[in-house]
């Protein structure tokens, strides 16, 4: 459509514009999409082109022919046109736009000091809601049996205490209200129904941007013809005797952390404490652990599923010489003096690097005069989709 582009060019209608809302059929319905009409005379909504357009200067009108969204196309008389505003009258409907100006969002947006990750949570989970510069945020809503992702744009205008969302998150999308903002919480309020987001630990913040990447391979551990290169390791290691690790294991209950996981696609953790019990069997001279370190503990445990337990064994004549509590994994000694500092104290610690079949890394940090006990965890994998997963449990408590 040549005229349509030569005509694009040459109306300030050319640019961003919010289209807030749309009167059809005597109803008010509140839209909030972003909608460009670009200069070369083609129409794009969210980034996708759904059509042309082209203004007709004597006759006051706009015209738009789309296949795709058949609501928008047709002629509509341009009324309350200026560089801030423009609305269009069709036969059927009235559309209401707001311009959209990059300078000013980037201004208004700085000014909110709302960037950084924010936490909403409901009786359905927990939304993280990360705002970034200069006008783009993501969601990632965690439920107890999904996880879901969503991203757009959003303005934050300090005159009218409002903020606009422009997503497919329902619960977020469309203009909301400013009910309180403080450096630690917001409340706003849409429709009636408040939100509230509280603004994620500066310390899981800080955390999260100082982890610790593993940076070893599979093919670290093994020769080029398969053989593993550090079987000697098992006589470097602090636990290999089970009657040591037994007679150290039965003089504590439970061995407390705090299990810190990354938020996909944000820079924050979600920290957790755990607690793992510790039982002992004086007749067998057996001790069961309990193996928090999948995740949960008998506070925490799902429904309908056994706390996972690891047992140590004094007279155990089959042990396996690779680390507890990852007797199958792949390992390798990277140093057996290494000082840790943790909530529970400092150690001194052998430090281990473990690779699993499934291609989990694993570093840890067994404790040198408490064989048995790990005084951190880091436990890192990414995804089929390249995310990365990553946790790290932290010793707090010995009792």
């Amino acid at each position: 459509m040549i005229s349509a582009s030569i005509t694009a060019k040459q109306t300030p209608i050319v640019g961003k514009w919010l289209l807030t809302k749309v009167e059809m059929d005597g109803k008010l319905q509140e839209v909030y999409q972003e909608v460009e009409f670009k200069s070369d005379g083609y129409m794009a909504m969210m980034g996708r082109v759904l059509g042309e357009w082209s203004v007709d200067k004597k006759a006051k009108t706009l015209t738009i022919d789309s296949d795709m969204v058949k609501e928008f196309a047709g002629t509509r008389t341009i009324k309350n046109h200026s560089k801030d505003e423009l609305i269009l009258i069709g036969e059927n409907d009235k559309m209401f736009f707001t311009a959209l100006d990059p300078k000013k969002i980037e201004k208004e947006n700085k000014k909110s000091k709302l960037a950084g990750t924010w936490i909403i949570k409901n009786e359905e989970g927990t939304k993280y809601l990360t705002f970034e510069l200069p006008d783009n945020f993501k969601t990632l809503t965690k439920t107890e049996y999904s996880t879901s992702k969503s991203s757009g744009s959003w303005y934050f205008n300090s005159k009218e205490k409002t903020i606009v969302f422009i997503a497919y998150d329902r619960e977020l999308r469309g203009k909301n209200n400013i009910v309180s903002k403080t450096e630690s919480k917001l409340v706003i309020e849409k429709n009636d129904k408040q939100i509230t987001a509280l603004k994620q630990d500066e310390k899981a913040v800080k955390k999260a941007s100082e982890i610790e990447r593993l940076k070893f391979t599979q093919g670290d551990f093994y020769t080029d013809e398969g053989d593993p290169k550090y079987e000697t390791d098992v006589e470097k290691l602090p636990w290999k005797d089970q009657y040591k690790m037994y007679k150290t294991l039965k003089a504590i209950k439970s061995l407390d952390y705090e299990r810190s996981t990354l938020i996909e696609e944000t820079k924050t953790f979600e920290v957790k404490a755990l607690s793992a019990n510790l039982t002992t069997d004086s007749d067998y001279e057996v001790i069961s652990f309990d193996n928090i370190f999948s995740g949960f503990d008998r506070s925490s445990l799902p429904e309908d599923t056994e706390m996972p337990t690891l047992n140590i064994e004094s007279n155990n004549d089959n042990f396996s010489y690779v680390p507890f509590p990852y007797e199958s994994y792949t390992f390798r000694i990277v140093n057996n003096d290494e000082q840790v500092e943790v909530k529970a104290g400092s150690f001194t610690c052998t430090t281990v690097e473990l690779f699993s079949d499934n291609e989990e890394k694993v570093k840890l940090w067994m404790i040198n005069d408490k064989p048995g006990v790990v005084a951190k965890i880091i436990i890192e994998k990414e995804d089929v989709f390249g995310e990365l997963q990553y946790r790290l449990f932290e010793l707090t408590k010995i009792q």
